[in-house]
């Protein structure tokens, strides 16, 4: 006796075996393919056959099958023959649910994060719910739960109708999208549908429903709307944080600042809310809920993450191009300037026919596609409907075989990359096998340290060398020292040889012949990645009059200054004291205070000496205020610092020398201010066209007034420079900082790699 099941390695009938076998009932299933789901169910007590069979059915009480089971299956014959009755899954799962409180979970995407995100919720209020979810619970490990509370949340399935066969005691629906038209044929019965389903809701108050979906807007049903605006139950300040979301929520008056979620992507805010909403609803204390969400360590199969030293493989379970986009979406959110391959394996040929024009939207926010072979469930492959054709149509995508895919990943992969797998199929397998590898094998990158230069700062630049060298980890990366010389002589011919087998450059140079653009301009000609600003923004941030004429044009404020050579005449009328500055040197070099016009001609005589072309700028009085910026299409900048100069000019000696001034993270300003200069920096960035990092300096004086002083394209790393403190406010360590500069020069490189295929 008991219960037999056709098709036991479902996901959905899997859960309701182990519901079963929880109550002590026996139970029994087969499958065509063998897995670890089906041997965790023979671990569990359940006796499972390889294969469809008649001699499988062995006087069940009960033959339980799914939807994709035919009606020519040998044990569903056997069991008509032998006047067993059949129990559909969805009519198993109704009888189940008798004495409960059902809180069902319906939509076209999102369900199973939905429902288990609101059972682990329940089972962290201590309600011991019953539940069952179309995926693992990382949690619990099971998809299926018998409990001894009142309450038992089930995904509701949509593709087949059974979702109209049990009512609900409440109720949230994520969205309404135009999947399994190969049942609904129309998608006004599919609508019609969902109206349905919302009517068997019994409670108003328990009902949620998602306004950022136009089909569900258009039906407006009764119950809770929620979304990122005019709805019942809104998310606001949603801010991604790596793998992690915090936002605030606003439902019936009531503001809950700062929730966690252990998650990625806004779509996962949507499931988060209607979860927040319905357990309030229930009586659930928000602290209780606070806590669920922080502890929700995910579903199988859904953004499930496993990180390598530094390089990060995900499997999700996204099949229909809707869930492909909003699941890259939210990956781009947490990953930034990490490269994402993405790998997809079509789940049925009819949905690769039916969602052929979605799947060419679906792949924006991802660096590199490809392509493996359909995962059929059953189907016969579809004339024209070819997976290398898909490829071709999609921009940076290619087609591999299947049974090629794991040597073709292994071989394109880099440390630091994110690798995720889409699919309903099996595709988690070619993942795991990856995983295996890399965990035996993994590639380091290797970096070019060149350091040094002819400018007077060459000591400098070599201190900052040694920071970053310490900073470089020895598990990613190989370093090979280029060190240049601060006296003029041929490089060797062997230099241009070992510089190209690297693959990131990393100039460290301060000042001319280097900061300014000219080592960054030979790594562009040789076309290798290299760290820090692009050599046409670096050239002019380093001919500070450029800078500043730049600023003024665009309503930035900087200092009073005049542009001088050697030949020309000096201004009339001029203010003192003011600074005598050569235009392409840095970090103070030659830079002079005058406060009379016998010290200017005396200054500008050393200046002169220096450079070709001087500016003569007046003394801001005031702070001294630097920002850190970092980006390449996104651009950040962190808290600011002040150097503490007590009103006397911050000279080469002061920063650098045994005297050096302190200075201080976070700047002594308000948080107002702190943020206008942020802007003011980002501005003058973006004006720069600036790409990878720089450091820039403005003045904030006695009104509150900010100037810009100037850029620096390739700021200081030693271990007293303001640079990495700023980082390091904002969590970005030494290590993880010079990550992200590698990051940003690999993507420049694919920037400009895509722009020359075009």
């Amino acid at each position: 006796m008991g219960y037999h099941f056709i098709g036991a390695g479902g996901i959905g009938m899997s859960g309701l075996m182990r519901i079963l076998l929880q109550q002590g009932k026996k139970v029994s299933g087969s499958d065509i393919k063998a897995s670890a789901l089906l041997k965790n169910l023979q671990k569990e007590g359940a006796k499972i056959e390889r294969g469809h069979k008649a001699k499988n059915i062995k006087n069940p009480a009960y033959v339980v099958y799914s939807t994709a089971v035919s009606e020519e299956n040998p044990e569903m014959q056997k069991a008509k023959a032998l006047n067993i009755p059949l129990l559909h899954r969805s009519d198993l799962i109704a009888d189940l649910m008798e004495g409960y409180h059902p809180l069902l979970v319906a939509g076209t995407h999102g369900k199973t994060t939905t429902s288990a995100l609101l059972a682990h919720t329940l089972k962290i209020a201590d309600l011991d719910p019953s539940f069952l979810v179309g995926g693992i619970l990382n949690s619990y490990d099971t998809n299926g739960y018998w409990g001894q509370g009142k309450y038992f949340v089930v995904e509701s399935d949509e593709s087949d109708g059974s979702f109209l066969k049990t009512r609900g005691y409440g109720a949230i629906v994520t969205n309404l999208a135009f999947d399994h038209l190969d049942f609904w044929q129309e998608k006004k019965q599919l609508i019609g549908a969902f109206e349905k389903f919302f009517s068997l809701v019994d409670f108003q108050k328990l009902l949620f429903w998602c306004k950022e979906d136009k089909n569900l807007e258009q039906i407006h049903p009764p119950g809770f709307s929620y979304g990122f605006a005019n709805a019942d139950l809104i998310a606001t300040n949603i801010r991604q944080k790596g793998f992690n979301l915090e936002f605030d929520i606003h439902f019936q008056d009531s503001s809950y600042k700062k929730m966690l979620l252990n998650m990625s992507g806004c779509h996962n805010v949507l499931n988060a809310l209607a979860v927040f909403g319905i357990c309030l609803q229930l009586g659930i204390k928000e602290e209780i809920i606070r806590n669920a969400f922080i502890s929700f360590p995910g579903v199988r199969r859904r953004m499930q993450k496993t990180e390598i030293a530094h390089t990060c493989f995900i499997d999700d379970y996204a099949h229909h191009p809707d869930e492909i986009q909003t699941t890259l979406a939210g990956l781009k959110e947490a990953v930034k300037e990490r490269r994402i391959i993405t790998v997809l394996q079509p789940h049925r040929y009819s949905r690769l026919r039916n969602c052929w024009e979605g799947y060419l939207q679906s792949f924006t926010k991802t660096d590199k596609v490809i392509i493996t072979d359909v995962y059929s469930a059953g189907e016969k492959p579809i004339s024209n409907m070819k997976v290398e054709d898909l490829a071709r149509a999609i921009p940076n995508a290619e087609y591999v075989p299947q049974k090629e895919l794991l040597s073709f990943l292994y071989k394109m992969m880099r440390p630091m990359d994110v690798v995720i797998t889409l699919g309903a199929g099996d595709i988690n397998a070619v993942l795991n096998n990856l995983i295996s590898l890399w965990r035996k094998k993994s590639k380091k990158i290797k970096i070019a340290l060149l350091f040094g230069g002819c400018s007077p700062e060459h000591e400098i630049a070599c201190q900052s060398a040694e920071y970053i060298r310490s900073c470089l980890s020895q598990e990613l990366y190989e370093v090979q020292d280029f060190f240049v010389p601060n006296k003029t002589q041929h490089l060797k011919a062997s230099f241009l040889e070992k510089l190209q087998k690297n693959d990131v450059c990393f100039p460290i140079f301060h000042g001319p012949q280097g900061e300014d653009g000219m080592w960054m301009g030979f790594l562009a000609a040789l076309n290798m990645p290299y760290a820090g600003m692009d050599y046409q923004s670096a050239a002019i941030a380093m001919q500070k009059s450029w800078v500043k004429e730049m600023c003024i044009a665009n309503g930035i404020k900087t200092a009073p200054f005049w542009r001088i050579q050697k030949q020309d005449a000096l201004p009339s009328h001029l203010t003192y004291p003011l600074f005598v500055k050569p235009v392409h040197l840095g970090s103070s070099i030659g830079v002079m205070e005058v406060k009379n016009e016998m010290g200017l001609k005396a200054a500008l005589a050393v200046a002169f000496r220096l450079d070709r072309e001087v500016i003569l700028e007046e003394k801001i009085f005031g702070q001294e205020i630097e920002f850190a910026v970092l980006g390449h299409d996104e651009v950040e900048v962190a808290t600011p610092g002040e150097v503490l100069t007590g009103g006397n000019f911050y000279s080469y000696s002061k920063k650098y020398g045994p005297e050096s001034l302190k200075t201080i993270v976070p700047a002594n300003i308000s948080p107002e201010k702190r943020e206008e200069g942020k802007m003011l920096a980002k501005r003058v960035f973006q004006l720069l066209n600036g790409q990878g990092y720089a450091r820039i300096d403005f003045f904030l004086d006695s009104q509150s007034v900010f100037y810009l002083n100037e850029v620096n394209p390739i700021p200081g790393f030693t271990k007293i420079s303001l640079f990495p403190q700023m980082w390091e406010k904002e969590g970005l360590k030494g290590e993880e900082l010079v990550n992200k500069l590698v990051l940003l020069a690999l993507l420049r490189k694919q920037d400009v790699d895509a722009k020359v295929k075009l």
